[in-house]
């Protein structure tokens, strides 16, 4: 006959050794691979500004339009929605410059751009987020997502997708990203 003690060490250990059998389900939930924007075009922002100048627009209480909307632009909510897509004709006169992602790239931003597991090991940095890279994706010449990125704290603004965007960056995503915007 088994003591108590021992009937409740079999049903710990039984049901440790079931969730490790399934944690194996958790880990490849990956491969079902819930893409962010179906694309066939990526147009890429960048601007060069200098935190001298961010930190001189941030104390400018008195500032123009001009200056405000920019600043809305590279620390704000825009866009909020997909919709909101007029900042990108005032992108050109804020000195971003602007280029087409070469279609070669586009399956690697596609692994970047879908949802992910947690990687428990990664922590943000915070930080007052610049979103100076700003990824307009497109199909059919319809504007199907935006993504404005802050490589230095690890911070994105995405609109247009459905699918969770909380875990992008996993896996040193940003630095991927960036790596790739960057190589020819």
């Amino acid at each position: 006959m088994m003591k108590p003690i021992s009937t409740i060490f079999l049903c710990v250990f039984t049901i440790l050794l079931a969730s490790c059998g399934s944690s194996n389900e958790v880990e490849n939930w990956d491969e079902f691979k819930v893409y962010y924007f179906d694309f066939d075009e990526v147009e890429y922002y960048q601007a060069h500004v200098s935190e001298a100048s961010l930190s001189q627009m941030r104390q400018d209480k008195k500032a123009d339009p001009k200056t405000k909307r920019f600043g809305d632009i590279l620390e704000g909510n825009v866009p909020k929605s997909i919709a909101d897509t007029s900042f990108l004709q005032e992108l050109d006169e804020f000195g971003f410059e602007y280029q087409i992602v070469p279609e070669s790239k586009h399956y690697e931003l596609n692994d970047l751009f879908r949802e992910k597991s947690a990687d428990p090991s990664e922590t943000k940095i915070m930080d007052m987020s610049v979103y100076s890279s700003i990824l307009v994706f497109k199909n059919e010449n319809q504007i199907v997502g935006i993504a404005k990125v802050c490589f230095g704290s690890s911070e994105i603004q995405i609109v247009g997708t459905d699918a969770n965007t909380d875990r992008f960056g996993s896996c040193l995503g940003y630095r991927k990203l960036s790596d790739l915007l960057r190589r020819e």
